[in-house]
């Protein structure tokens, strides 16, 4: 099976916002960040409490509350401003390529423009399918990302990974719901 399409800024975005989300690491430490900030102001609230003043104690309390709820829409605009730089940084040299992938019975030959690259299907770790991608992580760190919007064929292909999946025997992971959070 042979595909082709070409990938822009937003889709190396998805992609790398979506590994983040399912990586464990960047899930702590996000959240550790968040009880930090928490922390830190109720710790000042204590301070300030026992030198009597309870008036600026109250307003730590209250911005320990605020920011419980605020800090983390911060931290993910934050962590996309960062990709979005990683990715212009790293790949501006690809958007708008013409890739083209072709599934072979041992092997996924992927090529573009200036690269060409082939993967043994015993390397892929997980396929991942949310609303508008697929990305087949390989276990050498890469991930294959392909548009669904920019495949004729998509059914065919998606039986396709789903066969290979269950043969390769690695988890076809479907999240249709996935959003930035």
């Amino acid at each position: 099976m042979k595909i082709t399409y070409s990938l822009d800024q937003n889709d190396y975005l998805t992609n790398q916002l979506y590994q983040a989300s399912i990586n464990k690491s960047v899930s702590n430490t996000r959240r550790k960040s968040v009880v930090f900030v928490v922390l830190l102001f109720l710790l000042i609230a204590g301070i300030t409490y026992d030198k009597g003043n309870q008036l600026q104690s109250y307003l730590f309390i209250a911005m320990a509350l605020i920011s419980l709820f605020l800090y983390p829409i911060y931290l993910r605009n934050h962590y996309k401003k960062h990709y979005t730089k990683y990715i212009i940084e790293t790949y501006k040299n690809r958007f708008g390529q013409t890739s083209e992938v072709l599934f072979e019975d041992h092997q996924l030959s992927c090529t573009s423009n200036n690269s060409e690259s082939k993967f043994n299907v015993n390397l892929i770790e997980e396929i991942h399918e949310i609303d508008n991608y697929i990305f087949v992580k390989l276990n050498s760190s890469g991930n294959l990302i392909i548009k669904k919007s920019e495949i004729p064929n998509l059914s065919d292909l998606i039986a396709y990974l789903k066969d290979l999946a269950k043969q390769q025997n690695v988890n076809y992971i479907e999240a249709f719901n996935w959003k930035w959070k």
